[in-house]
C-alpha cells in the first residue's frame, strides 16, 4: 500500500500564521506536568540539551548572513522607474528588518538554552559559547565579537522591554523605517508619464531585473524553511526535557520560554514564506510586461497613429497597470511582522542596537530615482 505524502516544510508554514499563535498543547506543561518533589535534576543531560538550544539557530544564521538581494543589483545600469525602485527598496528593507527580528529569537533561544543547561541558576553556559545570531545589520557595528563585552547578548531594538522603536516590537511593510513616504502607495499612484515617450517608457521597463527579485525570493523561501525545521528542532528539545526527566518551577519556566520562542519562529516562517511569494509575484509582473511590451505597445515601423503620439499613450497605459500590478502584489504580503518574546535576556546584558541606525539600503546611499 503506497505510503502518504509526507508535508512538505512549505507546506507546514503555508498553514501557520504570521504572528506568534498560541500553542496550547507544549511537552511537559498541562497535564503533563509533574509536581517535581524528591526527582533529582539530570544536570548532566540538560546541559546537552541546553547546547544543542544554543546551535539550533546556526543553519538559519548562515541564511541570514547570506546578501540575496543586494542594492547594486538594483540601481546598476538605467535603472530610474520609480515604481519599480520603490517595489525593490521595500521588499528589501522589510528583509532586512525581519532579520533583526530571527536574531532577536535567536538570542533568547540562546538564553533558553542557557537556562535549561545551568537548571535556572545563572547565563553562564552561553556566555562561555561561541557567539552566535548575528544578523546582517551587525557587520556594520564596530566589531561587536572582539569588544571587550564579548560574550554579552545583542538584540535590536524591537526586544521585550526596548520601546524606542515606535510600534515596540512591531515592523511594518511600509511606513516603519524613517523613509519620509509610504513606498507602497507610491508605487499605486497612478502616472500620466505625460512627457515620456515609449521609447523612453520601454528602456526604464527593460532596465528592471526581475532576476534580482527571484533571487530574492529564493533566499527568502530558504529562511522560512530553514525556521520550519527550527521549529521542528524546538519541540523535540521541550520532548527531551521533558523525558530528561526535568520537572519543577524551574523546568515549568523553561518550557515556557520554549513554548513562547516556537510561537514566534512559527509566526517568522510564515512571514517569510509570504514575503518570498510575494517577492516571486512582482518579478513575475516585472518579466511579463517586459516580455509582452513590444508586442502590446511597439507595434514596429511607422504607423499613422505615431502622428497623434498614439504609441505614446499606450506606452504610458502600459506602465501605468503595471505600477498598478506591482502595488496590488505589495499589498498581498504581510503588511506587518511581530515578536512576543518572554524577555529571559537580563537587562543588563542586553547591548541593544537600533534596526533605524544600520540598514544598508540604497536609499540610504544617496540614490533618488529619476
Amino acid at each position: 500500500m503506497p505510503r502518504e505524502p509526507q508535508p512538505t516544510l512549505e507546506d507546514e508554514w503555508s498553514e501557520w500564521e504570521t504572528y506568534p499563535m498560541r500553542q496550547d498543547y507544549w511537552p511537559g506543561l498541562g497535564l503533563e506536568r509533574g509536581g517535581g518533589g524528591g526527582v533529582e535534576v539530570p544536570y548532566t543531560r540538560l546541559q546537552t540539551i541546553g547546547g544543542r538550544l544554543i546551535t539550533e539557530f546556526d543553519h538559519v544564521y548562515k541564511l541570514l548572513r547570506t546578501p540575496v538581494l543586494p542594492s547594486e543589483k538594483v540601481t546598476a545600469g538605467t535603472m530610474d522607474w520609480y515604481p519599480a525602485w520603490a517595489t525593490f527598496v521595500t521588499i528589501l528593507t522589510f528583509g532586512e528588518h525581519l532579520s533583526c527580528l530571527v536574531g532577536d529569537v535567536m538570542a533568547e533561544c540562546a538564553a533558553a538554552g542557557a537556562l535549561v543547561a545551568t537548571s535556572g541558576r545563572n547565563y553562564q553556559f552561553v556566555d562561555q559559547g561561541a557567539w552566535r545570531a548575528s544578523p546582517p545589520h551587525w557587520d556594520v557595528l564596530e566589531d561587536p565579537i572582539k569588544r571587550e563585552d564579548e560574550g554579552r547578548y545583542r538584540v535590536s531594538n524591537a526586544y521585550p522591554g526596548h520601546m524606542s522603536w515606535p510600534e515596540g516590537n512591531t515592523i511594518q511593510l511600509a511606513g516603519a523605517f524613517g523613509l519620509g513616504f509610504n513606498p507602497i502607495e507610491d508605487v499605486e499612484r497612478t502616472a500620466t508619464y505625460q512627457y515620456e515617450s515609449r521609447e523612453r517608457l520601454r528602456e526604464m521597463l527593460m532596465s528592471c531585473k526581475p532576476e534580482a527579485l527571484s533571487g530574492h525570493a529564493n533566499g527568502t523561501t530558504d529562511i522560512a524553511n530553514g525556521l520550519t525545521e527550527a521549529a521542528h528542532a524546538l519541540m523535540y528539545r521541550a520532548q527531551e526535557i521533558r523525558d530528561a526527566p526535568w520537572v519543577g518551577a524551574d523546568a515549568d519556566k523553561a518550557q515556557e520560554a520554549l513554548r513562547s520562542i516556537y510561537e514566534n519562529i512559527r509566526g517568522l516562517a510564515a512571514v517569510h514564506g509570504q514575503v518570498a511569494r510575494g517577492t516571486e509575484e512582482c518579478a513575475q509582473v516585472l518579466r511579463t510586461a517586459q516580455s509582452r511590451f513590444d508586442h502590446v505597445v511597439n507595434k514596429g515601423g511607422w504607423e499613422i497613429s505615431d502622428i497623434w503620439n498614439g504609441d505614446d499613450k499606450d506606452a504610458r497605459a502600459f506602465m501605468a497597470e503595471v505600477q498598478r500590478q506591482l502595488g496590488d502584489a505589495l499589498r498581498r504580503m504581510p503588511q506587518e511582522a511581530n515578536i512576543r518574546l518572554p524577555g529571559l535576556i537580563p537587562e543588563h546584558d542586553r547591548d541593544v542596537y537600533s534596526m533605524d541606525l544600520y540598514s544598508r539600503t540604497s536609499y540610504q546611499n544617496g540614490y533618488v530615482p529619476k
